[in-house]
């Protein structure tokens, strides 16, 4: 397929990418601010390979259960790059094959390369942009799923505490301990492994392992979820081995009055923009004035403002990328005065709904 083909290609909205993958939940997807991630599955693993030379963009997830893989087009994999931060409620390691990836944190860009690896906790904001050539290997654990491991480790920790390097003063091994104890010490610590040998050299180690984990999930032999749970500890040891790595504790810390406007934001995505300071104040527990303060530093509108940006841009979501009459697509916004939203659409865009969705079609 050549690139005029592919620009001609239909693209996706990114709630229609995130539901191709079943083993993981996005909420939020379209959102501007934050996206959040959950999982259905006790572990997952995201191969992900991107060659913006080639505009190639893939994405394979593997599961006990499924096998997906997504494929984006130049226009999808455009659409990504300004997609929202993400964070999420389980922990992730990402491992790079090859080449450089570049990890927004927060506010802070991070560049890895072959080798590198980054273990990221819940409730960090951050994501990876699709651009450049980088292949690499996620692996995300349900919180149960890693104190099953965890339990497993600290039994053999018992029998064979002279053979391990990987033990209590690790870091992997504290921050595992603090999801499952609910302390949040953590909770905005992300671990970053730096190779002491080259990055090859920890490649020759590190894809066997992937590769038997990959088996036994194909394969689902006796005894393979037993294994699976092995080779995870192995990879943790292989992290903490001073021959191969060094370990890098980096906090990624947001101001306080940015999670205030992601909290506003989701709840005004939330209600499609119907939400009034005083329900606010009492959902958040801050007084409306600061509530008012925080939007207008963020936006530089009212709230009343804010919420009719998020309603129209719902609106223009739902007459761009799906079927529903414009009587159904007022009321799922929740209003019930239909020419008091003829009235802000047309002020806004120029256009009736009718005339923007037939607008939009033909650009299509």
């Amino acid at each position: 397929m050549d690139k005029n083909q592919k620009n001609i290609e239909k693209t996706r909205s990114l709630t229609d990418l995130a539901n191709q993958l079943s083993g993981l939940t996005v909420k939020h997807a379209e959102s501007s601010t934050l996206q959040h991630f959950s999982l259905t599955v006790p572990f997952l693993i995201m191969v992900e390979s991107c060659n913006e030379s080639r505009d190639f963009c893939q994405f394979y997830e593997i599961t006990f259960d499924h096998h997906a893989s997504v494929i984006l087009n130049e226009n999808e994999r455009k659409l990504s790059l300004n997609r929202a931060q993400h964070k999420h409620s389980f922990v992730e390691i990402m491992f790079v094959m090859s080449g450089e990836v570049t990890m927004q944190i927060e506010h802070k860009i991070v560049n890895y390369t072959e080798g590198q690896c980054c273990i990221m906790n819940r409730n960090i904001r951050h994501h990876e942009l699709l651009k450049g050539d980088f292949s690499i290997v996620f692996f995300m654990f349900q919180n149960e799923f890693l104190g099953n491991i965890l339990n497993d480790y600290q039994a053999e920790l018992k029998i064979f505490s002279n053979h391990h390097t990987f033990s209590k003063t690790s870091e992997i091994f504290r921050l595992m301990l603090d999801n499952q104890a609910e302390t949040h010490f953590f909770d905005k610590v992300y671990l970053n492994y730096h190779p002491i040998v080259s990055g090859q050299a920890v490649l020759e180690k590190m894809t066997p392992l992937f590769n038997e984990i990959l088996f036994e999930i194909m394969e689902k032999k006796i005894g393979c979820s037993l294994y699976i749970k092995g080779a995870f500890l192995r990879l943790f040891q292989f992290l903490t081995s001073p021959e191969l790595y060094s370990e890098e504790k980096s906090l990624a810390k947001a101001e306080h009055h940015e999670q205030v406007f992601a909290e506003i934001a989701h709840i005004m995505e939330e209600c499609h923009g119907h939400c009034t300071r005083d329900e606010l104040s009492q959902r958040l527990h801050y007084t409306g004035e600061y509530i008012n303060r925080i939007v207008k530093m963020y936006t530089g509108k009212t709230l009343t403002e804010y919420g009719q940006i998020i309603l129209l841009e719902e609106s223009r979501r739902l007459l761009t990328q799906t079927d529903m009459n414009i009587s159904d697509i007022i009321y799922s916004l929740g209003l019930s005065n239909r020419s008091y939203f003829y009235r802000i659409f047309e002020k806004a865009y120029g256009v009736t709904p009718l005339e923007y969705r037939r607008k939009a079609s033909k650009v299509e």
